[in-house]
């Protein structure tokens, strides 16, 4: 059975179509998931700085907390902790803890981890910045919610 000219047509536009999808895939582009334990789930991009920083506060503390975190050849690594409200510390000795202005800071830090866990409380209020987006994890996900941070999609 010989193809009609249609049929020709047709094949060749799903050939260009599939071709273009294809090309328009970003195989380097990074992804950091951001998935509730009830399956809502957010894609950022890592950005530029390859930095995500997590901002709470401590339940048992009661002072604000930040962690910072770099990602590394497939890893989110945990770089520095700063816990309390003092101003930004501008001593950066490698591995050391500090009081600054009533916080306390420990840089140098190099804990590597597959992903982060945490659940969504109503003391600590978690906000994730990945690169320019800021996202309040008890406006997404809800208080009592359990959540995952890892990189890669969230299929």
């Amino acid at each position: 059975m010989k193809a009609s000219p249609l049929d020709l047509l047709t094949g060749f536009m799903v050939l260009v179509t599939v071709i273009a999808l294809v090309a328009s895939v970003d195989v380097n582009r990074e992804t950091v998931c951001v998935r509730g334990e009830r399956g809502k789930a957010l894609v950022l991009d890592v950005p530029e700085d390859r930095t995500i920083v997590l901002r709470y506060t401590h339940s048992v503390r009661q002072t604000v907390t930040i962690e910072t975190y770099h990602i590394e050849r497939g890893a989110i690594v945990l770089r520095s902790v700063k816990m309390g409200d003092g101003a930004s510390s501008a001593l950066y000795d490698e591995g050391m803890s500090f009081m600054d202005g009533g916080a306390v800071r420990i840089e140098g830090l190099n804990v590597r981890l597959g992903g982060l866990k945490l659940r969504v409380g109503d003391v600590g209020r978690p906000v994730l910045t990945i690169g320019n987006t800021q996202i309040d994890l008890s406006d997404v996900f809800g208080l009592g919610e359990g959540v995952e941070i890892r990189l890669g999609g969230c299929a």
